[in-house]
């Protein structure tokens, strides 16, 4: 999957719309809508991707930097630049 994409909806992150939020430790990136939803029906806090308990979460600001600036790395390891 593209690193620009939440693992549960699979949208685009969309700074206004959708962040990506960075959960610590385990460091994968979901839709800030999706994480907020996956904590409402998950007690366990627990990283919807690999099962680690989230510690805590923040917007990844990096990231969508990188996307906003068109530098994402797709599906076939190449930049979309080129």
């Amino acid at each position: 999957m593209s690193d620009n994409k939440c693992c549960i909806c699979f949208e685009t992150f969309r700074r206004d719309v959708n962040p990506p939020m960075l959960c610590s430790p385990c460091g994968h990136d979901v839709c800030k809508p999706c994480i907020e939803q996956w904590f409402r029906s998950n007690s366990s806090h627990s990283c919807p991707q690999c099962r680690t308990h989230i510690s805590s979460y923040a917007i990844n600001r990096s990231l969508m930097d990188i996307i906003e600036n068109g530098n994402v790395i797709n599906d076939t390891g190449n930049n979309n630049d080129e």
